[in-house]
């Protein structure tokens, strides 16, 4: 797990870098943090699978478009 100071300095560069024109793919910042350009058509909620995670923290930042993103609990999930 990252530091408190780790974790700020990672919320600072996605908090100060412009995604915009950047490529499709996954881009490396340091050994510990990356992101992923992803463009995609949206679906419709029937279609869509859960995200889960356990260790890791998934950010996602919206740069174009709508989408609706739900949360639940992972034990509540089947």
């Amino acid at each position: 797990m990252p530091s408190a100071r780790k974790f700020k300095e990672d919320c600072y560069f996605y908090a100060t870098t412009d995604f915009t024109g950047q490529a499709a793919g996954r881009h490396e910042v340091d050994e510990e943090l990356f992101y992923f350009i992803n463009e995609y058509e949206t679906k419709d909620a029937e279609d869509c699978f859960w995200e889960a995670h356990r260790k890791n923290l998934n950010l996602h930042y919206i740069l174009e478009a709508k989408r609706k993103s739900v949360t639940q609990r992972l034990n509540v999930l089947k």
